[in-house]
């Protein structure tokens, strides 16, 4: 899947992986609709811009409120500055030296029970084979709908 986004005279495109679902090469899109959002605060981690983008705009359709970062440091600032942040939604793999689990332990350990949901285009098994991530840990894979994002932002709030 290709998403593109055009702005300041740039074309930006994202290559995703594609979806395991061999079954029909034009799927009907899927409708955005699927659990809302309370207006909790959620912050979003992930490097790449366009996608960070992306994803906050559909939080913001899901009635979300959000604050972004690109890498760990800059969410850990972030967090300490925003005591309603609700959900640490964060990427695995991510630039300046930490990943998302060991950013997931940090802010754990300034914020005891903040559910983490994390993003990647690794499946489940491999990403726990791998050692990034303890079993059990809330994963959404990459890409994804707007109604699965829906869905296990909310079942992650419900957890917590």
């Amino acid at each position: 899947k290709i998403y593109s986004e055009v702005g300041h005279g740039t074309t930006v495109k994202i290559y995703l992986p594609r979806g395991k679902d061999k079954s029909s090469p034009r799927a009907a899109p899927e409708p955005a609709s699927g659990p809302t959002g309370n207006r909790e605060l959620l912050l979003v981690v992930e490097d790449d811009p366009a996608l960070r983008a992306l994803v906050v705009q559909l939080l913001h359709r899901l009635g979300y409120r959000t604050v972004a970062a690109g890498d760990a440091a800059s969410a850990l600032r972030l967090l300490a500055a925003e005591s309603d942040v609700a959900l640490l939604l964060a990427d695995m793999v991510l630039p300046g030296g930490k990943n998302g689990a060991e950013l997931s332990r940090e802010a754990k350990a300034l914020r005891p029970g903040l559910p983490v949901l994390f993003m990647s285009g690794y499946t489940e098994n491999a990403v726990i084979h791998n050692g990034r991530l303890d079993p059990g840990v809330r994963l959404l894979e990459k890409p994804f709908t707007t109604r699965k994002l829906a869905q296990a932002v909310r079942q992650a709030l419900l957890e917590r």
